[in-house]
């Protein structure tokens, strides 16, 4: 017998991808009236995503390590390619072009190309054989979730070396650790290491845990100088166009030698459509000192980005407002060309379209790095506060997308020349790293 896992017909067949024991998903034909199935493609890789169109089968397969769409001419009996790179499923023909499902980085999109059909043979192989169980000997001890702990082993374990202002005048160095259970149910990061301008150790640790799923919660503590966390509860998810998402989420830390309590709420709101995304935030950062803080205060932030793909290229418009009159510590914002600024009430906007210069795409496994595409920037940039007239700048920038520790931690190195509003010519160099956590 097959167990069978889709089904697809047209006026003249019905085709079913189907499996029998320790085979893969297997093509075949399905007679009804013989109550049999016919093979068509069976292989040891794996074959689905079915559709029946003019007597030819489209479908999905492994068969070079990655899945690409591939079509079965029933008529004539000939295998062809029809996709050569990427990932690729559920494909269609329309009006001499074909479409089919592939992946992004913000999930799956509907992708086109010109159908150009390339012959090809059935990859060879050792047809699957069914496992002796009467000779061979299988151990299976009961486990519990200690075990998983065990596997939190750090995996990644990376020098560190980067910029901590943008006069590139103090460094911080150290070593770095990334490790995650075998669930991918807690995943950490940790830092120890040390600045060039005092040499004092530091450290730093950040945890991530979805064992109270679909909850999201991180912890952060930054020694000596405060412990943070955050929960982010995702009330809506969608891949459809229009509203893709919406996050409740509450955020705090603990600081100043543990005297004030800060406790943030707020909203995420996400749209998609195609070619564009949409995110708005807003945090109610507060402390009350009936709540154990020796700060009693209130504040308000908003951010708004929009982001559209144009020209090849992606244009970037984001935006936001940040009020906390009564908070003794300032607030620092930063935009190109003018060193940090601190204030308690200031609005931002930033504009600017990146389009990729050439793809680097090399790297080193140890140790693991790899350099992805380089890409140049234009931009304006603004910012106003209550201490102050308006700051603005604008200018150009090169960056370089660079991966480390396996893709898990993210850094964009960018130099760039900026024009001040005294048309003072600036140049700046800046890291982002990211971790995605």
């Amino acid at each position: 017998g097959l167990l069978v896992g889709e089904l697809d017909a047209d006026g003249n067949h019905i085709v079913a991808v189907a499996r029998g024991d320790f085979e893969n998903w297997n093509i075949y034909l399905l007679d009804l009236e013989n109550s049999n199935f016919a093979p068509v493609v069976v292989t040891p890789w794996i074959e689905g995503s079915v559709s029946l169109m003019n007597d030819t089968v489209l479908f999905t397969a492994n068969y070079r390590g990655y899945y690409a769409l591939y079509m079965y001419d029933l008529g004539a009996g000939e295998l062809y390619r029809l996709t050569n790179s990427g990932y690729a499923e559920h494909g269609a023909l329309i009006s001499g072009m074909l479409y089919f499902k592939g992946m992004s980085s913000q999930g799956f999109d509907i992708y086109r190309t010109r159908f150009h059909p390339m012959i090809i043979d059935l990859p060879a192989a050792v047809p699957p054989q069914k496992p002796d169980f009467e000779h061979m000997e299988l151990s299976i001890n009961e486990g519990g979730y200690a075990d998983v702990l065990k596997t939190l082993v750090p995996s990644i374990r990376l020098p560190v070396l980067f910029p901590v202002d943008v006069d590139l005048d103090n460094w911080v160095y150290g070593l770095g650790f990334i490790g995650s259970d075998a669930t991918n149910e807690n995943l950490y990061g940790c830092f120890i290491g040390g600045e060039t301008d005092d040499g004092d150790l530091t450290g730093s640790i950040v945890w991530q845990s979805r064992f109270f799923s679909p909850c999201d919660i991180i912890f952060y503590y930054d020694h000596p100088n405060s412990f943070e966390y955050s929960v982010a509860l995702p009330v809506f998810l969608s891949l459809e166009p229009g509203v893709s998402n919406l996050t409740l989420f509450l955020e705090g830390r603990v600081f100043d030698d543990l005297a004030r309590k800060e406790f943030s709420p707020g909203i995420t709101l996400g749209f998609r459509y195609p070619y564009t995304a949409i995110g708005i935030s807003i945090s109610l950062p507060f402390e009350r000192q009936a709540w154990g803080s020796d700060v009693q205060r209130s504040g308000q932030e908003f951010r708004l980005t929009v982001q559209r793909l144009a020209g090849g290229g992606e244009f970037k418009v984001s935006c936001g407002m940040h009020i906390d009159r009564y908070n003794p510590d300032f607030a620092e914002f930063s935009i190109r060309g003018y060193d940090l600024v601190e204030s308690r009430r200031a609005s931002f906007a930033n504009l600017e379209y990146s389009h990729r210069l050439c793809k680097v795409r090399w790297g080193l496994w140890n140790p693991s790095v790899y350099f992805e595409d380089m890409y140049w920037t234009v931009f304006g940039d603004y910012l106003d506060t209550q201490e102050a007239a308006p700051y603005y700048s604008f200018g150009c920038e090169l960056g370089l997308e660079v991966k480390a520790g396996f893709g898990f931690v993210q850094l964009f190195p960018k130099i760039g020349v900026a024009v001040t509003k005294n048309n003072e010519f600036k140049v700046f160099f800046r890291i982002t790293p990211f971790l995605p956590i």
